[in-house]
């Protein structure tokens, strides 16, 4: 006999919930009787007493949306800032958040970027700050998602500052798709055996050509770390089987980075998000184990598009690094607070064009993209709010999916709070 403890218990909840509207229905004379309110409406009844005020002056955020925040990340092991990208008050908000949440113990800065150019970057703030940074760009040339942005510039150089010295305390998680040609050249001055010198000039000649090529005809496809050839990775590791912990990681972060836009050109989206994930999580556990002991007394604070840091399966429907932090917590005990932060009505962006290779304003979309507009039209008629999603998760249980759209389920399960940000201005180039 096959035997289903769910069963048992969803058989024994039917009989007393039976029993309940047996005795109900003896006591109470019934109402008049009138159409159920949908999901949606009950969704939005509860998204709306569930609105906390999140005022900003141009200078700090206040009211009880940002101590709903600061409380939560008080309690938190990790603080987890889920993004519509290039929104300039988001900016402010996460700088205004490291700084508020460093003396309670957070030390670490997660960030979109990968690894080795993070380090970098890090170093580069903490020697001259928001100057120091545009100095690291202006000599090496560089192109690094997100952080050639003003706002988001400025957002890091006030963590950094937060955040304790003389230790690397920006992780990137991710792969490395404008900063290909600095990670070559750093491989290319590294020790190595005779064997992978053949192999590193075929590299290096392959990023310089790609670099000429994509200068010339300004077609992102010809940038090295989308058209560039994951083999030529592969044989340079080959060849050098026990590089330096640092030269690793940078072959890593090229080899992930190449295999994960291969296969995006290719037309194979899900399993490009799957590569690049996998990467991430890696990057992410590398980070991690590194600390030792330390582990345990550390915090840290996340800053990455929203579908990277859900909890379960991302909005690309393969499971990310966030969904891996929110495991890390649990395996002691603790918690990570994630929070997704749309732009609302009237809002603005900076969106990127791989073209000019700057921002320029759009209308925000990620509300729309997600069916969740119905939420974030609950925002507040002046300023911005802080919608606290964890009541509304009763509401999509299982039973009831079939009567909502998908995505509800998994917003309002994957996040801890909607922060929705009406009448916002796009980030500007730095």
């Amino acid at each position: 006999m096959n035997f289903n403890r769910r069963s048992i218990f969803t058989g024994a909840a039917a009989v007393i919930a039976g029993a309940a509207a047996v005795r109900a229905n003896a006591q109470v004379t019934p109402a008049a009787t009138g159409p159920a309110p949908s999901v949606q409406d009950r969704l939005v009844a509860l998204a709306r007493a569930n609105r906390h005020a999140l005022a900003y002056d141009g200078r700090a955020f206040s009211g009880a949306g940002w101590e709903l925040l600061v409380a939560e990340g008080a309690r938190a092991k990790f603080f987890m800032l889920g993004e519509e990208h290039g929104i300039a008050e988001n900016a402010a908000l996460a700088g205004q958040l490291v700084e508020t949440l460093a003396p309670m113990g957070y030390s670490r800065m997660a960030i979109e970027i990968s690894p080795p150019i993070a380090q970098e970057m890090d170093a580069a703030l903490n020697r001259g700050g928001l100057d120091g940074l545009r100095r690291y760009y202006s000599q090496n040339q560089l192109y690094v998602a997100f952080y050639t942005m003003a706002e988001e510039a400025m957002m890091l150089a006030r963590a950094r500052k937060a955040l304790p010295r003389g230790e690397d305390v920006l992780w990137g998680l991710d792969y490395e798709v404008g900063a290909d040609r600095r990670l070559v050249q750093r491989l290319k001055t590294a020790p190595k055996p005779a064997a992978a010198r053949g192999p590193m000039t075929a590299l290096l000649s392959a990023s310089i050509a790609a670099h000429a090529d994509y200068q010339a005809s300004h077609n992102p496809a010809k940038l090295f770390s989308f058209g560039g050839d994951p083999r030529l990775v592969r044989d340079l590791m080959a060849a050098w089987p026990h590089p330096d912990p640092q030269s690793a990681w940078i072959l890593d972060t090229l080899l992930g980075t190449l295999e994960a836009n291969n296969l995006w050109i290719q037309g194979r989206e899900w399993e490009s998000n799957q590569r690049r994930a996998a990467l991430m999580r890696a990057n992410w556990n590398r980070h991690w184990q590194a600390l030792g002991p330390r582990a345990r007394s550390t915090r840290a604070f996340f800053k990455f598009g929203a579908s990277h840091v859900i909890r379960g399966r991302n909005l690309s429907q393969v499971f990310d690094m966030g969904s891996l932090v929110h495991e890390t917590a649990a395996l002691e005990g603790k918690s990570a607070f994630n929070i997704f932060v749309v732009g609302g009505k009237g809002g603005v962006n900076a969106q990127f064009n791989p073209v000019e290779w700057r921002y320029a304003p759009g209308q925000v979309s990620d509300a729309a993209d997600e069916n969740i507009t119905f939420l974030t039209d609950q925002a507040f008629d002046s300023g911005f709010t802080v919608i606290d999603l964890r009541p509304l998760r009763p509401i999509l249980t299982h039973a009831r999916t079939s009567r909502s759209d998908p995505r509800w389920s998994q917003i309002v399960h994957g996040f801890d709070a909607l922060v929705v940000m009406p009448g916002c201005h796009a980030s500007l180039n730095l």
